[in-house]
């Protein structure tokens, strides 16, 4: 029988300190700033409740897919 496992995470920070940790992860993977396009995702990762990482993850991973297609 299959189960479904959930995680809890400890991310119960404010949007301020989000985005300020968004910011500074995204700076830290890719060497720049978010683009201005980028932030809808990053309300959309905060909305449902993404870890910082993991919304910087789905950032690139899209811009990624973007330039291969291009």
């Amino acid at each position: 029988m299959d189960t479904l496992h959930t995680i809890d995470t400890d991310y119960e920070l404010t949007w301020d300190e989000f985005i300020i940790e968004v910011e500074d992860l995204h700076l830290i993977e890719t060497g720049g700033d978010i683009d201005a396009d980028d932030y809808a995702t990053v309300l959309a990762a905060f909305e449902r409740g993404l870890s910082p990482i993991g919304c910087v993850t789905g950032i690139i991973d899209d811009r990624d897919r973007w330039l291969r297609a291009a």
